[in-house]
């Protein structure tokens, strides 16, 4: 019935109004079966719906946001995100290839918080402190299983990476959980902006 012009540039389609949905977008009906259900759920029930959809016929996805103003009519208001969901896409691709990477290095690898405590690690990390599984040392702080003698200094270059955003060479004794001493040496880099007031850099 009606569009604006932001509906003619975000689909490039114009001269619109009047005319059915499957005149402007040939086989629409077939390709996207489920938006005219959820159009028609709406126009019918009066309930609104916000939802993403890919648009088989424009091949774009979409923010859409439908609402009925009376019973048998429907206003459906969108926005274009195809670049933000190819972005995402590429982004889940590259943590899969990063995760794949960490979990088959036989170097140690682990995320921490600025305080010390585990958010994250690798398989050969696990085996380094002693236990067997990563569930065993996540949201524990390194010094659990670092050697007394070390813990004081272990503390503070976790401090000293996350004010100057590394640390290289650091040599510290872990304790195995058979007792025995692992002598290990950890070089770490920030993760992200580092914010020392509020601690919410991910050293290590």
């Amino acid at each position: 019935l009606s569009v604006n012009r932001m509906f003619e540039k975000l689909t490039g389609l114009t001269g619109v109004a009047g005319r059915r949905v499957s005149e402007v977008i040939p086989r629409i009906a077939e390709t996207d079966p489920e938006l005219f259900k959820i159009y028609a759920r709406v126009s019918l029930t009066g309930k609104a719906e916000q939802f993403e959809f890919f648009v088989q016929a424009l091949q774009q996805w979409f923010d859409i946001s439908v609402y009925s103003p009376e019973k048998e009519f429907f206003v459906a208001v969108f926005d274009v995100i195809t670049d933000r969901k190819q972005a995402e896409a590429a982004l889940r691709e590259s943590e899969e290839k990063y995760r794949v990477c960490i979990e088959t290095t036989a170097t140690g690898f682990v995320i921490i918080d600025a305080k010390g405590r585990v958010i994250a690690a690798n398989d050969e990390f696990v085996r380094l402190a002693g236990y067997a599984k990563q569930d065993q040392i996540l949201g524990r702080p390194v010094t659990d299983w670092t050697a007394a003698y070390d813990r004081d200094r272990n503390v503070g270059e976790v401090e000293k990476c996350v004010a100057s955003g590394s640390v290289r060479g650091l040599e510290v004794d872990y304790v195995h959980s058979d007792g025995a001493m692992v002598p290990i040496e950890i070089n770490a880099s920030t993760l992200g902006e580092r914010d020392t007031r509020s601690g919410r850099s991910h050293p290590y």
